[in-house]
């Protein structure tokens, strides 16, 4: 398995596709590019790009977004408890 760093080293970089942090503002670039129907996917440097939905009971519901977060930010949030590991899909 290739650590960020040899990933980013051997792909190169789309610095135009970036996405922001949705706690501190990091850009999170793309190192191999977003799916052209599904912006979310793709392979992020220090970071992760998913989709969440608003379910029922949010003034929001049925709303989708596209949401960022880098890696430090994970860490921080993890530690404080106020984001919960919930296991690795690997």
């Amino acid at each position: 398995m290739f650590t960020t760093r040899e990933i980013n080293l051997n792909l190169k970089f789309k610095p135009d596709l970036t996405r922001r942090c949705v706690c501190c503002g990091f850009e999170i670039k793309t190192i191999y590019g977003e799916g052209e129907d599904k912006p979310w996917e793709g392979m992020w440097l220090d970071g992760t790009v998913d989709k969440i939905s608003a379910g029922f009971g949010s003034e929001l519901d049925g709303n989708m977004y596209i949401i960022a977060i880098c890696d430090n930010c994970v860490r921080t949030k993890l530690k404080d408890g106020i984001i919960e590991y919930i296991g690795n899909y690997m």
